[in-house]
């Protein structure tokens, strides 16, 4: 997919992501994490307001997280 086709379907925030309270601690942020809890914090704070964000924390070092997703291809 060229980056041209995934900036046309990407979309921003209208909410002020600094107005967000880390709330909500997250272990090993994943992709599992991205499609799913991230998406539904996203839409309470576009549709309902909400300031409930998340912290990540990750147990694996960023060397470590890279070699094992490119073992994933």
């Amino acid at each position: 997919m060229g980056n041209n086709l995934l900036s046309a379907k990407a979309t921003l925030p209208v909410y002020d992501r600094n107005n967000l309270a880390p709330r909500i601690v997250h272990l090993g942020f994943g992709a599992f994490h991205r499609a799913h809890q991230g998406v539904y914090a996203d839409i309470l704070a576009t549709e309902h307001f909400s300031d409930w964000g998340y912290y990540e924390v990750n147990l694996i070092g960023g060397e470590q997280q890279i070699a094992d997703l490119q073992q994933q291809r």
